[in-house]
């Protein structure tokens, strides 16, 4: 697929940071860092698009008349903070002055961002996930007695590991209860408690128009030095610990079964056009842990990696995307 850049202009929505500040209530660790937005750029720029860099919603409805006579396509990572709505307003704006844009629409995003609402939603779709409960803030905290320990501890509806380092993991219900009120306290949230998944971790990836002709692809995540399968992926491992990461492409050892049903449930949602389905291979099979519509979209993350393994190399991924407009 080839693209003239002089014709082909990609509006790229995203806050930024030169860094990310790797605390336990840092709201900015969804951020764009410096060297991922340079990746994207140069990922789009090497498939051919001219591409226009804005930092919020705002800015993004301020240039809509120069973007509308320039039929500019929108793609976002843009994060923002606090509001559980925050990942609707990108594609709401778009939606409400006629911008084409590609991902999630509101709908979509607004289910995958509330962890407990995506497991039902994914269960009703044939994708099963553990079960847990919410404590809302204000609310006593009564435990759950139907959960079994170990569990794991995490706001419902942030990402980037915000609110997720290895005290996450509560071995039992008095460290449950601590890590609840730990939350609760510094980022004054609903909270998740879940029974821990104990296997490999495992993103199922998607990219495409619909369920059944969207490109599929599987990939596992090793942390070399960390034993991930009975660990957590958390913000120390992300972010501080550096340690090198390997996604080793697994399509092929996956039920038939699993990936019918992640094509159902891709299909499921109106407009998303591409988004990773996270869970853990265990015992009793693949479960969900969430589903991500907001993926990390460098050269070498799951996502990236998985389409690879397809033969879909990044500045194609970059074409595929675009194309996906609407």
């Amino acid at each position: 697929m080839t693209t003239d850049p002089s014709t082909s202009h990609v509006c790229l929505v995203a806050d930024t940071v030169t860094q990310h500040d790797a605390s336990f209530a840092n709201r900015t660790l969804e951020f764009t860092e410096a060297t991922y937005l340079k990746a994207v750029v140069g990922g789009l720029t090497d498939a051919g698009f001219r591409v226009t860099h804005l930092d919020s919603p705002g800015a993004l409805a301020a240039q809509a008349p120069a973007l509308l006579r320039e039929d500019a396509v929108v793609i976002s990572l843009w994060s923002g903070t606090r509001t559980r709505t925050r990942r609707t307003l990108v594609p709401s704006t778009c939606e409400g002055l006629g911008l084409r844009y590609v991902g999630a629409d509101a709908y979509s995003a607004i289910v995958c961002q509330d962890k407990d609402l995506a497991k039902s939603y994914a269960w009703r779709h044939g994708i099963a996930g553990p079960a847990g409960q919410v404590v809302d803030p204000g609310r006593p905290f009564e435990p759950d007695p139907r959960l079994t320990s170990p569990f794991v501890v995490k706001p419902l509806a942030e990402g980037g590991s915000i609110g997720i380092d290895q005290r996450a993991f509560c071995p039992g219900w008095e460290e449950a209860a601590r890590q609840v009120a730990t939350l609760q306290e510094a980022l004054a949230c609903p909270v998740l408690i879940e029974e821990f998944l104990e296997g490999d971790e495992v993103s199922i990836c998607l990219m495409g128009a619909d369920g059944d002709s969207a490109q599929l692809a599987a990939v596992r995540l090793d942390v070399e030095g960390f034993d991930l399968a009975r660990g957590i992926w958390s913000m120390e491992v992300k972010k501080t610990l550096t340690r090198p990461t390997e996604n080793t492409p697994i399509t092929h050892a996956l039920d038939p079964a699993l990936l019918r049903a992640c094509r159902r449930l891709f299909d499921s949602f109106e407009k998303v056009d591409y988004m990773r389905i996270d869970g853990r291979m265990t015992r009793d099979g693949f479960r969900l842990i969430e589903l991500t519509p907001d993926v990390h979209l460098g050269p070498t993350a799951s996502f990236a990696q998985s389409m690879a393994s397809l033969g879909v190399e990044y500045p194609d991924m970059w074409r595929t995307l675009i194309s996906l407009a609407t």
